[in-house]
């Protein structure tokens, strides 16, 4: 990482970068660009994960706890696109159809849950 004229600099992207992001404490928004000397994997590798991360700020918490953990099931319940209703789900709370607008209020309290436990 460089940093230079008021942001920070990535020159490629490759493993290790997520956890060096993490233990530098570098917010994924503080993040300007991404050089890449040549997209060969190890050099590209953890680009579709800071992708899906600016995608997604509300559920920054839950995804690097994914990446950190290597946990595939913590990554799969990411993926399903809302980490705090699946856990609703998991803990039958709610029914397997279960939406954010069908059952927001539960999602919510799952939601603070997740949270808590991670922090």
């Amino acid at each position: 990482m460089v940093e230079w004229n008021h942001g920070k600099r990535f020159f490629d992207f490759g493993s290790g970068c997520l956890r060096n992001l993490v233990a530098m404490q570098v917010p994924r928004q503080m993040i300007n660009d991404i050089f890449f000397i040549h997209l060969h994997i190890d050099h590209c590798a953890k680009l579709p994960y800071i992708f899906c991360s600016y995608i997604d700020y509300s559920q920054q918490e839950f995804v690097i706890a994914a990446a950190l953990s290597k946990d595939p099931e913590m990554k799969a319940v990411y993926e399903s696109g809302d980490p705090y209703l699946a856990f609703a789900k998991q803990a039958g709370a709610v029914p397997l159809e279960a939406t954010k607008s069908t059952h927001n209020a539960e999602r919510d309290f799952f939601k603070v849950c997740v949270l808590g436990v991670q922090y």
